[in-house]
């Protein structure tokens, strides 16, 4: 017996990690439980030969039952419906996972004729056709709200039950969970305003459900006109509610915000690409910022040069440095990064150089590479720049690409990292501008 048991294992085995057709001709050859038969069902490509066999056996409700919860075929799960409610007498339970799992009408029919529990009324109510009759039937007794809540959202005797459920001083988050999921949203702000909800309770519309609109606006307009923090009007600007007005009421904090805040600005509207990250980023420049901070609003925002001043008046290295001269070649920044590698960029003319480059590339477009500073002969925009200057090709091996290009040809440093088509197409401009 031992022996059989290791061998349908083995062929189990095979037929889940390898589909094996002789493996499952083998198998059903064996002494097979419907237990034996519930694994091929739920993990092999046999799933329909399996219940072939398994049907004409002489399972219990719960060898049943486990494949109508579980089978991904819906048809096989649709027959082992069938044949439980066809072959046996059925508790409450299985009726009532029975429609939990398929929505079967006929199991929510059975069960509602034998005397449910709350749990089987329930599993009616929220899974099936008969959710009228589920809910008459729950109405009949006391509810908790959580019940309450369930007849809100599935049957037509919403404002009965609302009608309970308001007697038994909800909470106001409960309160909250019937605008999001009800369409008795109009009722239930009408009654979470007259709880005067606080703009915490309130931003919880506005953090979790902003993308329904179900009283987001109503929420921030409350919220807006109830003494906002800081954090309040950053969430409102970061889900697009009232953007615009929560906008204006932050951007009137004067230097009493503190760094944490100023930390969380940047971070949920510049970081995170609000739609007011650039409005926010020019406003953040006014204030101390750590150099963190004035990183993010580097690279995400149109304030680059700003902060690139700013970050300046930090120590950086010299790999901070090309990361800042790739978003900001303005002068004073060309000038720092000059010193720091000894560079003298009076001696380069960069209209000269751009177009030396673009004659080159034009009369041999194989010649740019896009994809690398330098590859063989062949380079990108600002490879070239390099190769075609001596004391560049040293500041390259010292500092970087970045540094060296950058100093070369400031003003076409976003060709640096374009593709072939845009870089082509504005070295025929400059080109043809000679």
């Amino acid at each position: 017996m031992k022996l059989e048991t290791r061998l349908k294992e083995f062929l189990l085995n095979i037929m889940k990690k390898e589909g094996d057709i002789e493996a499952w001709e083998h198998y059903k050859t064996l002494n097979l439980e419907c237990d034996d038969l519930d694994g091929v069902i739920m993990f092999t490509p046999f799933a329909r030969q399996a219940w072939e066999v398994m049907k004409h056996k002489d399972g219990t409700v719960e060898d049943f039952i486990h494949i109508v919860e579980h089978a991904e075929d819906i048809d096989i799960q649709k027959e082992a419906e069938a044949t439980l409610l066809q072959r046996y007498s059925l508790d409450n339970e299985a009726l009532a996972k029975i429609v939990k799992a398929t929505q079967s009408d006929e199991a929510a029919k059975l069960l509602l004729n034998q005397n449910p529990s709350i749990e089987g009324l329930n599993a009616v109510l929220c899974y099936s056709k008969q959710a009228n009759e589920a809910a008459k039937e729950l109405l009949k007794q006391d509810q908790e709200n959580d019940v309450l809540h369930e007849i809100m959202v599935h049957s037509n005797l919403k404002h009965e039950a609302w009608e309970k459920f308001i007697q038994q001083s909800p909470t106001k988050e409960e309160i909250i969970e019937v605008i999001r999921h009800t369409d008795l949203e109009d009722l239930a702000w009408k009654y979470l305003l007259s709880q005067n909800p606080s703009n915490e309770e309130l931003m919880d519309l506005v953090n979790d459900y902003f993308e329904t609109g179900r009283k987001v606006n109503e929420s921030a307009e409350f919220i807006l006109q109830n003494n906002p923090s800081a954090m309040d009007l950053v969430d409102l600007i970061h889900y697009g509610a009232l953007a615009d007005d929560a906008w204006e009421h932050l951007s009137k904090f004067d230097t009493t915000l503190i760094e944490d805040d100023l930390n969380s600005i940047v971070w949920r509207l510049i970081r995170r690409e609000s739609c007011k990250k650039n409005e926010a980023a020019a406003w953040c420049l006014n204030f101390e910022l750590e150099e963190d901070d004035l990183w993010h609003i580097l690279d995400y925002s149109d304030q680059k040069d700003k902060a690139a001043l700013k970050l300046l008046e930090f120590p950086l290295e010299l790999h901070q440095l090309a990361d800042i001269v790739v978003e900001s070649t303005i002068e004073p920044v060309l000038k720092v990064i000059s010193e720091r590698v000894n560079f003298d960029r009076s001696q380069i003319n960069e209209a000269e150089l751009i177009r030396e480059i673009a004659q080159k590339l034009l009369q041999n477009p194989d010649l740019l590479n896009v994809n690398h500073w330098h590859q063989d002969d062949t380079h990108c925009l600002g490879g070239w720049a390099i190769i075609l200057h001596e004391d560049a090709q040293q500041i390259e091996k010292l500092y970087g690409s970045e540094i060296a290009a950058c100093l070369l040809l400031p003003n076409y440093k976003h060709l640096f990292f374009a593709d072939r088509e845009t870089v082509l197409k504005a070295l025929r401009t400059i080109n043809s501008n000679n």
